[in-house]
């Protein structure tokens, strides 16, 4: 059996969920969201109770600098810490404490050779279409006075908020389906989940500027 050489051994995986500079960037924004809200909350304070003029309340109001010098005072008083324990600590503490985190292997895709979610997709998205635009053919608009007045009428005038679930929720469907052939199949067929996916987006986009027509005053 070879000697292995401790000296050539690798160091041990950190198990830490962080790095340093994410870490510093959550600082950032947590002290970031500190600095702003609190000259809020003391200003309404002040309001129903004024503070004295030599109190610390008095001095963050005063001072409008506080807001964008305290984040960055906490973000690089907290990375000299960092860097001094760093310096100070074992290594079997700091290992876990990276300024970077370890590069993630990638990971070849697993692709199932199946063209059902694909086929499905492009059979749903063009069924939420019609379903939408059967919908929308129960709309009347009265456009008499500024603001228009918008009415149902037709066969399926009481369940028309139904019709619209049904197909914004076909087209979920759709664009969720198309997706995951587009990313996790293999098949001839998934030329057909690109095109139900924008035949998703387009009852979406399609739904939205419906309705801003419709309610334009």
């Amino acid at each position: 059996m070879g000697i292995v050489n401790q000296n050539e051994q690798s160091e041990p995986e950190s198990n830490s969920l962080m790095s340093v500079q994410e870490r510093l960037i959550v600082i950032g924004i947590i002290s970031t969201q500190v600095a702003v809200v609190a000259p809020a909350v003391i200003a309404t304070a002040d309001i129903q109770a004024p503070y004295e003029a030599g109190s610390w309340q008095h001095w963050l109001m005063e001072n409008r600098w506080f807001v964008p010098v305290f984040p960055f005072l906490t973000v690089g008083i907290s990375g000299l810490i960092i860097y001094v324990l760093s310096r100070v600590l074992p290594a079997s503490i700091t290992r876990h404490y990276r300024w970077k985190s370890p590069p993630t292997p990638e990971r070849e895709p697993i692709l199932r050779d199946t063209s059902r979610p694909a086929i499905l997709s492009g059979i749903l998205a063009p069924i939420a279409s019609a379903v939408l635009i059967v919908g929308a053919s129960h709309v009347r608009e009265d456009r008499r006075t500024r603001r228009p007045v918008v009415t149902w009428e037709g066969p399926l005038a009481d369940y028309i908020q139904w019709v619209g679930y049904l197909g914004w929720g076909l087209s979920f469907a759709a664009v969720a389906c198309g997706f995951f052939a587009l990313g996790g199949c293999r098949s001839k067929f998934n030329w057909l989940g690109a095109v139900g996916m924008a035949i998703g987006f387009l009852n979406f986009l399609g739904s939205c500027l419906f309705f801003g027509v419709v309610y334009e005053d």
